[in-house]
């Protein structure tokens, strides 16, 4: 609170899903940290963030890589523009493949400055154990099935992978 007075962390452990209550939630809050180890759980909360007009800020670890990513839905491109369709790379979690103890450490400790930083910097940062680069992210995709132009996912309850 010294270094941002404004800030107010609530911590929800509880299961998600693609239910009101869900919603509510990320409705309620301003950013949502992505701490997730699955891909079904990553789409979902950026459908969810993307309806609730919530910021996310993803981490991802796998391996000795890992990756930070801010979404502002109102000027950047989304998870789904990203990623259309999950890789089946993607969907390997940390427990099938493994990872190096301290990757999700430093990538979860980078992810709280980002927060509590709240920088407009919508920007991919990839961390490979070793060094950390960062480049833009790119433009909105127009056939992007939830913020494209011509969507296809019209609200939180009928999207899916």
């Amino acid at each position: 609170r010294r270094l941002n007075p404004a800030i107010s962390i609530r911590w929800e452990a509880r299961a998600l899903g693609r239910d009101p209550e869900t919603l509510a939630l990320l409705e309620s809050a301003d950013a949502v940290a992505d701490c997730t180890d699955n891909v079904a759980a990553r789409y979902m909360l950026n459908d969810g963030c993307y309806f609730a007009g919530t910021r996310l800020y993803s981490a991802s670890a796998l391996g000795d890589q890992g990756s930070l990513t801010n979404y502002f839905f109102e000027q950047t491109a989304c998870y789904r523009c990203l990623h259309p369709k999950p890789t089946h790379e993607a969907l390997r979690r940390c427990g099938d493949r493994g990872v190096w103890g301290p990757v999700p450490g430093a990538l979860g400790a980078l992810q709280a400055l980002e927060l509590i930083a709240d920088r407009d910097d919508a920007r991919v940062a990839l961390f490979d154990g070793l060094e950390l680069r960062r480049f833009a992210k790119p433009p909105k995709r127009p056939s992007c099935a939830l913020c494209g132009t011509a969507a296809t996912i019209r609200d939180f309850f009928d999207a899916s992978l």
